[in-house]
């Protein structure tokens, strides 16, 4: 079982407290079960606005008879906006592999860890568990009652 000096949960705004760590020669381990970059890149901010862009300039076709121009909506290509963010998504995720095979230091673990304090802790060890990480400073999102909407 390898030991960490800093061990972050999940790849979104965490990555702040990765690089720093790595900075400083910290031993760093990122455990990540989902899509690296979190939610923002992903599911959230990024995708969100590049369907929210077209929809945007729909609207001002659509108002532009207020400054005397008269124009129209032809034919809107949803599948062709949804490809584009797809892309956009995808396109993300391959420079985030990139950036993350490229930091020294930076050891990715995918799915799931159960996390161990110290080497002495051994009595809170499961029997089953298939991956075990000691270290000693872990970082994580502070979990709401309510985390949103589930199928983004």
């Amino acid at each position: 079982m390898k030991e960490y000096d800093v061990v972050v949960l999940g790849s979104g705004s965490g990555m702040f407290v990765v690089y720093e760590a790595i900075l400083r020669g910290l031993s760093t381990a990122l455990i990540d079960r989902g899509p690296l970059g979190g939610t923002c890149p992903n599911f959230g901010c990024i995708p969100s606005k590049m369907l929210m862009y077209p929809a945007d300039r729909i609207v001002e076709i659509n108002e532009a008879s207020r400054l005397g121009i008269t124009v129209r909506v032809e034919h809107i290509d949803f599948s062709g906006i949804m490809d584009r963010m797809r892309r956009s998504v995808e396109d993300a995720q391959r420079r985030l592999r990139q950036s993350f095979s490229a930091l020294r230091g930076l050891d990715l673990l995918r799915g799931r860890r159960n996390l161990y304090h110290s080497v002495r802790d051994e009595s809170r060890r499961h029997p089953r568990c298939r991956a075990q990480v000691l270290y000693r400073h872990r970082l994580s999102p502070i979990r709401t009652r309510n985390p949103g909407p589930r199928n983004c």
